[in-house]
């Protein structure tokens, strides 16, 4: 079974964690961590390793966070460049669809490479903008 890291700023992680948990129920191979301004980026890093090793089932961990280039990301490459024997793949830009579509993927048994493709595919086109079509009203009765 994949790991599944969700390493934001602040509570999102948290925040996103508990919204799936809406969905799915409790899962215990999904952890989340939130770098807090009182955090310094080692002992940040150090939360991740650990999170990482608790959910490695030896199927591959994704850390998923929040800003590429911030913190949360560039720790966690940090730890993927650090065990390269271990499969880790870490991804920017985290939002539901993405966590969702994951742990389908981890309940489904699917391998890493087919949850990478399809959480890839699913957080861009989960992505839409909401457009309201005003109607046209007509007083004609015999439009139609």
């Amino acid at each position: 079974m994949i790991g599944i890291v969700i390493a934001t700023h602040g509570d999102f992680a948290k925040g996103i964690h508990h919204a799936v948990e809406m969905f799915f129920g409790e899962q215990e191979n999904v952890k989340s961590v939130g770098l807090q301004p009182e955090d310094n980026a080692d002992d940040f890093q150090s939360k991740i390793e650990q999170l990482v090793s608790d959910v490695d089932q030896g199927a591959g961990v994704l850390i998923l966070t929040d800003l590429n280039g911030g913190t949360p990301f560039n720790r966690s490459l940090f730890i993927k460049s650090n065990d390269p024997h271990r499969q880790i793949e870490v991804f920017s830009g985290v939002n539901l669809p993405m966590v969702m579509d994951a742990i389908n993927h981890q309940m489904l048994g699917s391998d890493l490479a087919t949850t990478v493709a399809s959480i890839t595919k699913e957080a861009t086109e989960g992505i839409h903008q909401a457009v309201i079509i005003e109607s046209v009203s007509s007083d004609d009765d015999d439009d139609f």
